[in-house]
């Protein structure tokens, strides 16, 4: 992902990757397009939310209510600290970027020191240790380009080295179907991270808790002409999702479901 504090990011997302896409703004989204949308998880319904009252207004956009996000996990090293998120589309299959384990590419198995904390807002949450799972498989896209200005299929799967357990706060995202171009709308997202450009890494480690933020849908031919303006090397592809306020200090790069 590449951001200007002045201008939207993109969010990359592939539409062919094993017959679905995953398109981050569904959160925003299906509520109102069911039919749009495939559940892989077949056993449970998707993109269903428990709402707990917990509407704390931060910079940037609002603290999660409890199980709002139960499609939603932390990936972390092994020393217990978050580095990328993810989302659940099955009992033991997660998506989330590519980047987050590049060194895979090489050969590493780094990732089998790494946890997942599902079913909590916080990420350094311990009073459940069954909430906490290994990585078994990490498969990364086999057309995943790093290189800017043509970064593209930022996508990875992870397979838990055990099933998870439906409940409340863990339960499967729904995943888009289609893609249709769309301008004018607003998508939601969701995760943990730094909520300013201002933040340190100190600022970050003392906040744990997940955050949302709703932002602007761009058509991707706006997006491209705006990098363009302002001299950006990005290339905007059909497979990516423009978003975000030209002024405002609201995006994914301060609170990003993957990038974090």
């Amino acid at each position: 992902m590449e951001c200007d504090s002045s201008i939207r990011c993109v969010l990359n997302f592939n539409l062919n990757i094993f017959f679905f896409i995953s398109l981050l703004f569904s959160l925003g989204y299906y509520a109102a397009a069911e039919e749009t949308f495939l559940n892989l998880a077949e056993d449970v319904p998707c993109g269903e939310v428990s709402h707990f009252e917990d509407k704390s207004r931060i910079l940037g956009g609002l603290t999660a209510e409890e199980a709002e996000f139960p499609f939603l996990a932390s990936i972390q090293n092994s020393d217990g600290r978050h580095f990328c998120g993810a989302f659940i589309v099955k009992k033991q299959i997660l998506l989330t970027s590519a980047h987050c384990f590049i060194d895979s590419m090489f050969g590493s198995e780094a990732y089998k020191e790494h946890q997942i904390l599902v079913g909590s807002n916080d990420w350094a949450d311990r009073s459940n240790v069954s909430n906490l799972f290994k990585i078994s498989t990490v498969i990364i896209h086999p057309q995943y380009s790093y290189l800017k200005p043509n970064v593209e299929n930022d996508i990875a799967i992870l397979k838990l080295d055990r099933p998870l357990a439906w409940s409340s706060r863990v339960k499967p995202i729904c995943l888009a179907n289609n893609r249709k171009e769309t301008d004018n709308e607003f998508g939601t997202i969701a995760g943990w991270g730094v909520r300013s450009q201002r933040d340190t890494v100190k600022d970050w480690l003392s906040d744990t808790k997940l955050y949302k933020v709703s932002l602007p849908i761009w058509s991707n031919a706006a997006c491209q002409t705006e990098y363009r303006k302002h001299r950006i090397n990005w290339n905007t592809k059909p497979s990516h999702i423009c978003a975000g306020f030209q002024e405002e200090e609201r995006d994914t790069c301060h609170v990003s479901i993957t990038n974090l």
